[in-house]
């Protein structure tokens, strides 16, 4: 991370989070900026994994009513045909 393509900025930590982080660069050997580039970055990447996640429980919660409509309005076509034709054209219903 160079330092021209960063801002400066002032964050407030409660006290016992801020003792937590110390401990973590000391052990880490990294600086404070760094760290927080790096936790902020890895909770970025989380929370857009989480976002596509959710819109893809979305999407196949969508699909799996399409499909019980489907197969509802199938249902009906295929006891249509039985009742005409006497018999099932699929098997398995």
């Amino acid at each position: 991370m160079s330092n021209e393509d960063c801002r400066q900025i002032t964050i407030r930590l409660p006290q016992y989070l801020l003792q937590e982080v110390d401990k973590m660069i000391k052990h880490d050997g990294v600086n404070r900026s760094d760290f927080i580039h790096q936790a902020a970055t890895k909770y970025l990447f989380e929370r857009k994994q989480q976002d596509v996640i959710e819109h893809m429980r979305q999407g196949y919660v969508e699909m799996a009513n399409i499909n019980l409509n489907l197969a509802a309005e199938s249902f009906v076509i295929e006891e249509e045909c039985e009742l005409q034709i006497g018999r099932r054209l699929v098997s398995g219903v």
